[in-house]
C-alpha cells in the first residue's frame, strides 16, 4: 500500500507542474505524521514537511531588510528554523531532485533571483494559505 493511502491523505492539486500536494490526516509510524504535508510524484510523497511559514522579508531588498523594524524576532526565528528543517528534507534522489527543480523552472523559479529551497518554501506557504482539498 502506498504512503498516501496509509496516511489517509487530503489532496490539494498540483503545486508545480506534475507535482501534487497532499496532507496526512493520520499518523503512519514515523514515516509521516497527521498534519504533515507531502510533495507527490506518481502517488508517492517524496518530500515530507511541516506547515511552512511565509518569508517575512519576501520581495524586500537587503537594504530594506537591514532597516526593517516591523518583523518581530519570534517571527523571524520561526521562519528561519522552518526553512532549515525544510532544506534538510530536500535531500533526495537525482531523479526526484531534477524533476522538482525542472518543475520549479517551468512554474517561474528564477535561479538568478532566489535560492531554490527558499523559493519553494515560500511558494508552498503562499499556496497552502488558500488551498482547498480537491479529494480525500
Amino acid at each position: 500500500m502506498c504512503l498516501c493511502c496509509c496516511v489517509k491523505e487530503d489532496r490539494y492539486g498540483d503545486i508545480l507542474p506534475g507535482i501534487g500536494l497532499m496532507r496526512a490526516t493520520v499518523d503512519y509510524f514515523d514515516d509521516m505524521k497527521a498534519g504533515q504535508w507531502g510533495l507527490v510524484i506518481n502517488n508517492d510523497p517524496f518530500v515530507i514537511f511541516d506547515t511552512p511559514i511565509e518569508d517575512p522579508y519576501f520581495g524586500m531588498t537587503d537594504e530594506q531588510i537591514d532597516t526593517d523594524t516591523t518583523v518581530d524576532v519570534n517571527t523571524q526565528d520561526n521562519y528561519y528554523a522552518g526553512l532549515l528543517r525544510f532544506r534538510e528534507v530536500l535531500v533526495m534522489s537525482p531523479y526526484e531532485g531534477s524533476t522538482l527543480y525542472c518543475a520549479g523552472l517551468t512554474a517561474g523559479y528564477d535561479p538568478d533571483k532566489y535560492e531554490f529551497g527558499c523559493w519553494l518554501y515560500d511558494r508552498l506557504a503562499q499556496y497552502i494559505k488558500t488551498a482547498t482539498v480537491e479529494h480525500t
